[in-house]
């Protein structure tokens, strides 16, 4: 680039040949000359100097060095760098970090494997497709918080060369480093408010930013508050964020936001071992030692911590070591009891320093609450075993669940007890007087003894003996057998007339059910004379959409399928009518 821009490039590939040496201008071309080679000599190490400063002109020069450093066409390089390009991912570093590396591979690609192309137009065309190739290459590489926008590029319309996306990248990086630097000011502003306005006394009135002695923790090593304050010693907030301390702040006032990921606290010092575990029995003295997040663990046998903060009743356990998933073994501290409400506690909880997260145990609180657990897409649900009553919350984040701790969900929790010790008292006395008295009708109970349905009605006990004693038929049992192809048999029925008709004054609802497949198809009916249409209708769509014929209708005895007109058409397409049997509505 610094000979071509002097035009003296022609003295590289021999475009200003040498004249001769009579001729006027051979000096000025041998100046020019010398001055090339000694650009040449400038790059090089002095080990490498002496390997060409033999050669007299700096056209030998340029071509005994492209013959010793040139690969020309090695077809092994040019294999190793499209390799290395299809392979290269972002993994974590700067945007512009990776877009260098991958342009520099780009650019040895240009040079080894020119174009062999020779019409202008082709040309072109061969570089708009090289580029579009090197788009999706660097939008393959991308970290996954980028996929908004690598979806955004690749639906543009022309599609963008590589400068230009990677313009959009650089764009949306600038912007989530913002954001990010944004919701960490805010949360250590919210916290450092929070804090200030605990200890400001009546009187305060004073500007924050003067008359105000540093502080610094002991403890954590961060400033603006003290060991009393600090969150490893107290416990944290409910949903904070750990994060890891910044090496050089530049905010001292936001620096209590910023915490140690380790969060796991020693037992006192001074002690050790059993010693340490027996005399460390502290009470819960701040809301903010029971704000933890616990995961709520089917796979877990025991609850688990990994700090003794909050615990009180601490004591040594019989379980030395846990065993995790994976078959590691980690080392059990002891237990202890954790409140998490002012009113609900966990005993036996395991203190596992190895452990990044608390775990709930569902088969310990299970047993311990005497209820049930049921888990949904987004939530979970603790509900009572007697009651029927919901008693706890779980709320799913990402792929795991947590429990929900809020006024609303901690009072429920909390009334587990009140129903343990006395609802479930007077739930167990009803059934047994039902059973005493030779299963006694629960109105006739109620008004025997009012005090114990104070808090129960008629209608939430339902025994199963009672029902089945006033059956009048023997149910049928459960039949599991189904057809092997569907449409070899199709149930149908009538449900109706609806006391509120559709917009289209539909009151009856015809149903076809696949016995194969459990498929139901629904037709509305304005009147029950319109079930053989229907039938042909559906007869039609199955032998059309499902090239399918059905061999069996099995319905009721109903007047709307036992008539002339529906069994010439079951008899002209050779369909078995099955009917149910007379008054088994069962």
């Amino acid at each position: 680039m610094k000979i071509a821009g002097r035009e003296k490039h022609g003295h590289l590939t021999g475009d200003i040949a040498q004249p001769a040496d009579t001729d006027p201008t051979f000096n000025k071309w041998r100046a020019s000359d010398c001055q090339v080679k000694s650009w040449l000599f400038d790059a090089m190490q002095p080990t490498q100097i002496k390997r060409f400063i033999r050669y007299d002109t700096a056209k030998q020069v340029w071509a005994a060095i492209k013959q010793t450093y040139s690969d020309g066409a090695d077809e092994a390089k040019i294999y190793d760098l499209h390799r290395r390009s299809f392979i290269m991912k972002q993994a974590g570093a700067s945007v512009a970090k990776y877009y260098s590396e991958l342009t520099e591979i780009f650019q040895e690609l240009d040079q080894l494997s020119p174009s062999t192309m020779e019409h202008p137009k082709d040309i072109e065309t061969r570089r708009k497709e090289v580029d579009r190739l090197r788009v999706y290459i660097f939008l393959a590489g991308l970290d996954n918080n980028f996929d908004q926008i690598r979806g955004e590029i690749l639906r543009m319309e022309p599609k963008p060369e590589l400068e230009a996306a990677y313009a959009h990248i650089k764009r949306e990086s600038n912007r989530q480093g913002t954001m990010s630097e944004v919701g960490v000011t805010s949360e250590a502003t919210a916290l450092a408010t929070a804090r200030s306005r605990q200890s400001r006394p009546n009187n305060y009135s004073v500007d924050l930013t003067r008359n105000r002695l540093p502080m610094k923790c002991t403890k954590c090593g961060l400033d603006n508050h003290t060991i009393k304050g600090c969150y490893e010693i107290i416990g944290y907030p409910e949903g904070w964020v750990h994060k890891g301390r910044k090496k050089d702040s530049t905010r001292a006032s936001f620096a209590s936001a910023q915490s140690s990921e380790e969060t796991a606290s020693e037992p006192p010092s001074g002690t050790s071992g059993s010693k340490a575990l027996a005399t460390s029995g502290t009470s819960c003295k701040s809301s903010l030692t029971c704000n933890r997040s616990w995961i709520i663990d089917t796979g877990a046998t025991d609850h688990m911590t990994s700090s003794f903060t909050g615990l009180h009743s601490t004591k040594p356990s019989s379980q030395t070591h846990i065993t995790s998933a994976n078959g590691t073994t980690s080392q059990v501290m002891g237990e202890g009891s954790l409140s998490l409400t002012s009113s609900l506690s966990l005993d036996h909880v395991l203190v596992v320093p190895s452990l990044n997260y608390d775990l709930l145990s569902v088969p310990q609180i299970i047993d311990s609450l005497n209820c049930t657990v049921c888990f949904w897409p987004l939530y979970c649900l603790f509900q009572d075993l007697l009651t029927r009553t919901v008693i706890g919350c779980g709320t799913r984040r990402g792929k795991l669940y947590y429990l929900d701790l809020t006024e609303d969900s901690s009072t429920r929790l909390s009334q587990t007890h009140h129903v343990k010790g006395d609802e479930s008292i007077r739930m167990k006395k009803i059934w047994l007087w039902h059973r005493r008295l030779g299963h006694a009708s629960f109105g006739y109970l109620k008004l025997l003894f009012p005090d114990l349905f104070s808090q129960f009605a008629e209608s939430d006990f339902h025994c199963e003996t009672c029902i089945l004693a006033k059956s009048h038929r023997i149910s049928y049992p459960l039949r599991l057998n189904k057809s092997s192809l569907p449409f070899m048999i199709v149930h149908s029925d009538v449900w109706g007339p609806s006391r509120v008709p559709t917009i289209s004054g539909f009151k009856w609802f015809m149903t076809f059910i696949d016995d194969c497949t459990r498929m139901t198809w629904v037709f509305p009916l304005k009147q029950k004379s319109e079930v053989t249409a229907k039938f042909k209708l559906f007869y039609q769509y199955v032998a059309t959409q499902f090239d399918r014929k059905i061999t069996t209708l099995r319905s009721d005895n109903g007047g709307e399928y036992v008539n002339h007109d529906l069994h010439t058409f079951l008899s002209q397409h050779g369909i078995v009518h099955q009917t149910t049997c007379a008054y088994t509505p069962q």
